[in-house]
């Protein structure tokens, strides 16, 4: 393959397509494509015939349902975990407790965010999504009502923590494969951006506003405003977020396979044929179509089908299967360790701006999280408009064909924002000034952006070569990053004692860059 894809030898390749056409020959009208300034563009996966296939959905019900997944995605998913950072010192002194116990806290959240992940995918890849986003969002709810019923009680409080922590799992899991179920391809770049933003600036925020929270009203107060948010939370994902998950009948999807496959030979030929253009406008839903559209109240049914008649017990170790390919490996790592290793970075940074000799309270330690803020408000909006003119040219450079690596090149930016801030950083507190902390700020926001970046790559890669495989891919990727925060909490704090923060950014810098190198080992050189 040109541009510097591997080939693969006597198989179709997943997630090459023909993306656009170049040519309109008689293969141009055989093809679902896209309306207005976009007709050249191929519908990537082709859509069935069915209207209640999310892919034929109108786009405002497509929005409407992406904005609950991205609300909540917040509100359970990025909310919990870093909410009481910024006051780790404060609990230490209102709990009697040490900083560990109290990074505990967030460890034990994160412990049972991961083990329920692989359950999670199986029971969503058997009785679909819906289900566990309902499930997922009462128990952040009764997670947060727990933890509001507390006064000096630590026990009580990691109680609520870990009931937080089921609700985080499902959203983390499971948000990123709804994208891939309700757009098609050449509309997914900036919709995964703006969740991976959920997971990575959106915490800034969070520590930004729990800080100051804490600070002028005391630590009880951050679930006790929390706690609104995830019944409206609870109430949206009920009214307003159908089944997303669709099965398609063989013989109803409108002349193709899930992926329009390309021919090695003259890779500009469209290999099987459709019956009509959609009608984009009305849902992209063939007039042939006989299948009864689902009516609003139909689609608030909690359970709708079974869509797996596979033993639940094996799809729970599905995910763990998928280590077989090696570009999951890629993947998982890209996935979970970096964006793992600058989260765990929270753990300390109170742990360097509270002492001397800067001396900061919790409301600033909090303000410190707006350079990550910005750098991953910034990163999120710009990366996807440079990833798709980058890609765009790629494909179009490929005689129109699109491969899922040309999302591979964004990788250059993440790995030059991770190394200012790793490096610049670590430098910074090896010599510090008056002015320090302000320079601390803008390295941690352009490790927001590396990461942001390096997340959104990763995904969009998972979402356009595995699509079948997306959610137990986003599982793995999940339960890893999780399992290493809570490896990070149990040494992390005593390590930054020992031998001081900045030892801790050089390694996790090091490590950083990495991994961002093996994104070579997916590409050739000719």
């Amino acid at each position: 393959m040109p541009l510097g894809v591997i080939q693969v030898d006597g198989q179709h390749a997943p997630g090459t397509v023909l993306l656009i056409n170049q040519t309109a020959g008689d293969g141009f009208l055989q093809e679902k494509h896209d309306t207005g300034k976009n007709t050249n563009v191929i519908l990537v996966p082709q859509p069935s015939n069915s209207p209640n296939d999310p892919l034929n959905w109108p786009q405002w019900k497509k929005n409407l349902a992406y904005a609950v997944i991205f609300a909540n995605s917040i509100i359970y998913a990025s909310i919990p975990a870093p909410l009481i950072a910024p006051s780790t010192v404060l609990l230490s002194q209102s709990l009697g407790r040490s900083i560990k116990d109290v990074s505990m806290l967030t460890a034990y959240q994160l412990l049972l965010c991961a083990c329920y992940g692989p359950i999670a995918s199986a029971l969503a890849h058997k009785y679909g999504k819906r289900p566990q986003f309902i499930f997922g969002a009462v128990m952040g709810m009764v997670g947060t009502i727990v933890c509001c019923t507390t006064t000096y009680s630590y026990r009580v409080l990691l109680a609520g923590r870990i009931i937080q922590g089921v609700g985080s799992s499902v959203f983390e899991s499971l948000s990123m494969a709804v994208i891939g179920d309700l757009f098609f391809v050449h509309e997914r770049s900036f919709r995964a951006s703006l969740l991976v933003m959920t997971w990575t600036c959106i915490i800034s925020l969070v520590s930004i506003l729990g800080g100051l929270i804490t600070e002028e009203l005391g630590w009880r107060y951050v679930f006790l405003i929390h706690l609104p948010f995830t019944i409206v939370g609870v109430i949206a994902t009920f009214l307003l977020l159908p089944e997303t998950q669709y099965q398609s009948d063989p013989d109803d999807i409108a002349g193709a396979p899930e992926e329009t496959q390309v021919e090695d030979k003259g890779r500009n030929e469209i290999s099987h044929e459709h019956d009509e253009l959609p009608d984009r406008e009305n849902g992209g839903v063939p007039s042939s179509s006989t299948e009864m559209k689902k009516t609003f109240v139909q689609e608030l049914a909690i359970y709708s089908r079974t869509f797996s008649d596979t033993n639940l017990f094996k799809l729970v170790f599905a995910p763990f299967g998928v280590l077989l390919n090696p570009a999951v490996i890629w993947l998982t790592i890209v996935g979970s360790v970096c964006i793992a290793l600058y989260v765990a970075l929270s753990y300390i940074l109170a742990q360097i701006w509270s002492p001397p000799p800067y001396n900061l309270n919790a409301r600033q330690n909090g303000t410190f999280y707006v350079g990550a803020l910005i750098g991953g408000l910034l990163s999120s909006t710009v990366s996807p408009w440079v990833g798709d003119i980058i890609t765009t040219k790629m494909t179009k450079w490929n005689q129109g064909v699109y491969e899922p690596e040309f999302r591979i090149p964004m990788i250059i930016f993440a790995t030059l924002f991770c190394g200012i801030g790793w490096f610049v950083f670590m430098w910074d507190l090896d010599n510090p000034t008056p002015h320090g902390y302000y320079l601390g700020a803008f390295c941690h926001g352009c490790l927001c952006a590396g990461t942001t970046i390096g997340m959104t790559v990763a995904n969009l890669y998972i979402l356009d070569a595995f699509r079948e495989s997306s959610t137990e891919i986003f599982v793995l990727a999940m339960a890893s990053k999780n399992f290493l925060f809570y490896g990070f909490s149990e040494f992390i704090n005593d390590w930054t004692e020992r031998q001081g923060p900045s030892e801790v950014l050089r390694v996790f810098g090091i490590v950083t860059m990495c991994i961002m190198a093996t994104s070579l080992v997916l590409c050739k050189f000719d």
